[in-house]
């Protein structure tokens, strides 16, 4: 009987065993179907050919115009930056880099009408009075012509009209948003940009005082050192606030052009950097008061007049004081 009983447990626990082993086999090969499943997908998506069809352009060029409704823009290539309607102001070079590749390498989804029904036209915002003709010249020719329409729902692509063809096509990228911007939207809001270790000296004319601070160490050293020049106060210069000071020079920017001219009360104060690059001499105007007060600047790198923030200003108009040791 005991016998029995043991040879009963044996063939129990052989069978917990064999059951155990099918378990772990049949894991593995439903693990391998999944994976075999996954690979087949990827394999499907990647080997599907991409639909997009990019129409390039085999030469550069030194002119884009754009006729908006109610407004013509002229950019002109020099050197690396573009001029607009041929006056010193430069387009912002996000603006003209995306104008640039798009009209480089335009990205083609799919047909999406034709350009010869009038009806269509007016679907996908074609008409004259609604579309935005864009020109790519170069010495003079032209060498490609989009007609921009509309956006798609998604907002992401656009309908154009490709070197007069008869189709309408649908292409990449928001077209009316990177072409329909203003002349005043795409001008360059920078007025100058250097390294502060090239600085060489600050002169400031603000009070009844003209001060300012040169560097005696040789431009690129490790540790800049300073002193004060002009109606210097009788106070240890802190050359360590000097040098953080003049850092922060580095580089202005419009907060707006002034487009009307406007009568200018005298002068707040003149500064004067003298960089790598040259002179830059900045002159300030504080119009208004209180919630009003705002600042005017001209400078000698261009004609036009600009408004810059109250804090940019402020950092200019320092009093040698402010620079002292404590």
């Amino acid at each position: 009987m005991a016998k029995a009983q043991r040879k009963l447990k044996k063939l129990q626990a052989q069978r917990m065993v064999n059951s155990m082993v099918i378990g772990k086999r049949k894991i593995v090969f439903l693990s391998c179907i999944a994976v075999l499943s996954v690979l087949c997908i990827v394999a499907a998506v990647t080997g599907k050919k991409s639909s997009i069809k990019v129409m390039r352009l085999s030469e550069s060029f030194d002119q884009i115009v754009i006729n908006q409704p109610g407004a013509v823009i002229t950019l002109q290539k020099n050197a690396d930056e573009w001029k607009l309607n041929e006056s010193d102001f430069t387009a912002t070079k996000a603006y003209a880099n995306n104008m640039e590749k798009v009209l480089k390498e335009l990205k083609v989804l799919a047909k999406a009408g034709s350009a010869s029904s009038e009806s269509q036209r007016n679907k996908f915002g074609l008409t004259d009075d609604k579309k935005i003709m864009v020109q790519a010249l170069k010495n003079g020719s032209v060498i490609r012509t989009l007609e921009v329409g509309k956006v798609s729902q998604t907002s992401t692509q656009s309908y154009v009209v490709l070197d007069g063809s008869s189709d309408v096509i649908l292409v990449s990228g928001n077209l009316p948003a990177i072409f329909g911007k203003s002349e005043i939207d795409l001008r360059n809001h920078l007025i100058y940009s250097t390294s502060g270790y090239e600085i060489k000296s600050v002169s400031v004319n603000y009070g009844p005082k003209t001060w300012g601070v040169e560097r005696t160490s040789e431009i690129g050293d490790d540790e800049s050192t300073w002193k004060w020049t002009g109606d210097s106060p009788r106070l240890i210069l802190d050359e360590e606030e000097a040098d953080l000071w003049v850092m922060t020079l580095d580089s202005l920017t419009a907060s707006k052009w002034i487009e009307v001219d406007m009568k200018l009360p005298a002068p707040e104060g003149v500064v004067t950097l003298d960089s790598k690059e040259g002179p830059v001499v900045l002159t300030f105007y504080k119009t208004g008061s209180g919630d009003d007060e705002k600042y005017i600047c001209e400078c000698n790198l261009t004609s036009h007049k600009f408004e810059v923030l109250k804090s940019v200003a402020q950092k200019y108009l320092k009093s040698a004081e402010e620079l002292g040791k404590k």
